[in-house]
């Protein structure tokens, strides 16, 4: 809807998200702040990715549906800082547990999950590629 309105009258609306996660306390929040919190908290936070991790498969794939999510979200509403992505390819691009973990639980995809990460974050949204080039040994 963001990204429609933004088409239709050239301006960006107002971003807003309900929470409804404590249903006795409701709270409405900026959707940028939202976006951050749920980065910070949970995207590259240690403690979730290592959690999300004993998932095996699906905790592989719960890490993969949450970096589109994070694309879709900077392609219709404009809320992904380059820090972000900086702060994605460190977390789940160059870090070899990661890499580890991602080669085991889904074989043969890791390495493309990987080029297509960082191909989507230099050709599409990063603006930073220079982190790639010097740490990224065969991503691109």
């Amino acid at each position: 809807m963001i990204a429609t309105i933004k088409t239709l009258n050239g301006k960006s609306p107002l971003k807003y998200f309900g929470d409804s996660s404590d249903p006795s306390s409701p709270r409405v929040r900026d959707l940028k702040e939202e976006a951050m919190r749920v980065f910070r908290s949970r995207v590259v936070n240690p403690k979730w990715i290592t959690s999300i991790q004993r998932h095996g498969y699906k905790g592989a794939m719960e890490l993969a549906v949450t970096v589109d999510y994070i694309f879709g979200y900077d392609a219709t509403s404009d809320l992904v800082d380059d820090w972000m992505y900086e702060r994605l390819t460190l977390a789940y691009i160059l870090d070899p547990k990661m890499q580890d973990f991602l080669s085991k639980a889904i074989p043969g995809r890791s390495s493309r999950y990987s080029k297509d990460f960082s191909r989507q974050s230099i050709a599409a949204y990063g603006k930073n590629p220079g982190i790639l080039e010097k740490n990224c040994n065969g991503c691109t």
